[in-house]
């Protein structure tokens, strides 16, 4: 993982809120390294919540600021991808700096949940 110029308590805090972020909106802009990292935190987030325990929503919650809606909408992420293996992102470069981080199921999301 890249220190991403910042101390090691910044950078993790930096990550909770990213992911908080792309749970409750499907679909965050961010800088390339930060989404190819926030890739790896995201997705082991997806896994745990597809084991149903109170030990996985424990975890969830230590993990994403102790936000509730952020964890039930994780929750809802991981019965979706329940029969998928990983790779539960996609990474879409905007240009050099950017890029878009998002979940493979978001554009499945009708446009009326979407608002």
């Amino acid at each position: 993982m890249r220190k991403l110029g910042r101390y090691t308590a910044h950078r993790i805090s930096l990550f909770k809120n990213l992911c908080v972020s792309l749970a409750l909106n499907k679909r965050i802009v961010t800088t390339i390294a930060k989404a190819k990292d926030l890739r790896s935190v995201f997705e082991k987030l997806v896994t745990t919540a597809k084991i149903d325990s109170l030990h996985s929503t424990r975890k969830l919650l230590s993990k994403m600021h102790n936000n509730m809606r952020a964890v039930k909408s994780i929750y809802e992420i991981g019965k979706e991808m329940i029969d998928r293996p990983g790779g539960y992102t996609r990474i879409i470069k905007i240009d050099n700096e950017r890029a878009i981080i998002e979940l493979v199921s978001y554009n499945l999301i009708p446009k009326a949940v979407e608002s």
